[in-house]
């Protein structure tokens, strides 16, 4: 079974670290799903919304890309136990 294509319609840069941290999903082109990708160093922990925890967190490690469906959300939050860490956010449809 194939899968649908990825129709790209924006993308945003998070920094995370020891201190949960968000940005708003680029809005362009209405997405549905978005495309985590950690560019490290550290172990990244992300979620809906505005505020994450470590223990709440979904834990993102370096360079193993997650796709993620929006539902309602249109902010990714992320943080970090301490080291920083550059999430790459490609929304698409």
């Amino acid at each position: 079974m194939a899968l649908p294509d990825f129709i790209f319609t924006g993308e945003a840069v998070l920094s995370a670290n020891g201190t949960s941290q968000y940005v708003a999903v680029p809005a362009t082109g209405t997405p549905t799903q978005v495309i985590l990708t950690n560019l490290g160093p550290a172990v990244a922990y992300v979620g809906y919304g505005t505020t994450v925890t470590v223990a709440t967190g979904h834990p993102l490690v370096q360079n193993v890309p997650v796709v993620m469906n929006l539902n309602s959300a249109t902010n990714i939050a992320a943080i970090t136990t301490g080291d920083p860490a550059q999430i790459r956010i490609t929304a698409g449809k």
